[in-house]
């Protein structure tokens, strides 16, 4: 399988890109990091843009196909961004960018991929990367902005996954809960008491790991689980059941 991965460059990204390489998948990333070393290391083709960027993006999905010979099976829409400001002093420039990647990015990378899929008579996959923070407003930090953007991306999942099921093109989403990356743990590390109460809300007393998510991504790609569709997959140790 050929699968295109943005925000492939580090945290839960990164661990997808790995995951699919070790179970023999193709791998592209578009990313907007810099630093490029991990998927150096990897040997793994990357392009940098934003993802809102339509032309770029378009682009680039032309550019991975003739360097592959043929058209990515795949599309993970990973990017995101989030803000912990609370929205009465949030900027609506902040919040509009926060929705520009975190809804309007992913719609625009899965139509520039559907709409290949369909010219060439494909069928293809879409994994959305949304949050349980599209499903619950966890607390205490105030982050209305990107709870919103989430659930958006959980809506668009579901419907462009019934808009195009007629041309075999499958769309779901994985809702991670609280995640052990370099990112949370900064953020852990400057605010003590509210890693202790992630902790304490979530059932498994734990956060999880970016393999775990990775794993389930995978799962949601293979053509075994061709029946599932429009589904959204909580990976949250049971923040949400509770």
């Amino acid at each position: 399988m050929r699968v295109v991965v943005t925000g492939g460059s580090r945290g839960i990204g990164l661990a997808i890109v790995e995951h699919c390489l070790a179970v023999g998948h193709r791998v592209a990333v578009i990313h907007r990091t810099v630093d490029r070393a991990a998927l150096r290391a990897l040997g793994v083709p990357a392009w940098e843009a934003d993802v809102t960027d339509e032309p770029r993006i378009a682009d680039i999905w032309r550019n991975v196909t003739e360097s592959w010979g043929e058209p990515p099976d795949a599309l993970v829409n990973n990017a995101g961004i989030t803000a912990d400001v609370p929205i009465l002093a949030m900027e609506l420039a902040a919040w509009d960018r926060i929705w520009a990647v975190n809804v309007t990015g992913p719609l625009i990378c899965a139509r520039i991929a559907a709409a290949a899929w369909i010219d060439a008579g494909r069928p293809g996959t879409i994994v959305n990367m949304a949050s349980m923070s599209g499903l619950i407003v966890n607390r205490p930090q105030a982050q209305t902005a990107y709870n919103v953007s989430k659930a958006g991306l959980i809506m668009l999942t579901k419907s462009l996954a019934v808009e195009w099921a007629e041309h075999r093109i499958r769309v779901n989403a994985v809702a991670p809960g609280y995640v052990a990356t370099d990112m949370t743990q900064t953020f852990v590390d400057q605010n003590p008491a509210i890693g202790e109460d992630w902790l304490r809300r979530t059932p498994i007393h734990r956060m999880g790991t970016p393999q775990e998510i990775a794993m389930v991504v995978s799962w949601l790609l293979d053509e075994n689980v061709g029946f599932l569709t429009g589904s959204v997959v909580s990976v949250d140790g049971g923040y949400t059941a509770i």
